[in-house]
């Protein structure tokens, strides 16, 4: 069973559930907009990559979960089982951390303190701490692009 107390600091808590959850029959204009409710309120959330964590760790198909809907979500599962690498690197709000863990290897290498790679990203210092010691296999797109952005400003040479 996995740890589920990072829900309680989830941005969703004192939503209605109903914004994650489509009400049987929801098609159509109310459906993406009820999504569209639920992914900016994802976007926001402090417990957001302990969620994406969670949602692919259990699968569940059912809700928003991480600014990510049901059909954005099966989609992706689905070319991810088949092995197809999809069109974009993106996965709604969600990317392969990969380069953005190369740019803070090399940072470190380099001996220039972490602080300053948050600062040259435009990112908070925890943000980089907590990616370097809780490693996601997903991570925010924002964060990802700033800290790779940083990467080609400054550490090629």
């Amino acid at each position: 069973m996995p740890d589920l107390e990072w829900m309680l600091r989830g941005a969703c808590r004192d939503s209605d559930p109903a914004l994650f959850h489509h009400p049987d029959g929801e098609r159509g204009q109310a459906r993406a907009e009820r999504i569209a409710q639920a992914q900016t309120i994802c976007a926001s959330c402090p417990a957001f990559d302990d969620c994406a964590e969670y949602v692919e760790a259990t699968r569940d198909k059912y809700g928003t979960w991480a600014g990510e809907g049901e059909l954005e979500r099966a989609e992706r599962w689905a070319m991810e089982d088949k092995g197809v690498a999809p069109r974009s690197r993106r996965h709604g709000h969600l990317v392969s951390p990969t380069g953005a863990y190369s740019v803070i290897a090399a940072w470190r290498a380099s001996g220039r303190p972490i602080k300053d790679l948050a600062t040259a990203a435009g990112l908070d210092a925890i943000t980089i701490y907590s990616l370097t010691s809780a490693p996601s296999r997903w991570i925010r797109a924002g964060t990802a692009e700033a800290i790779e952005a940083v990467g080609v400003r400054e550490m090629v040479p």
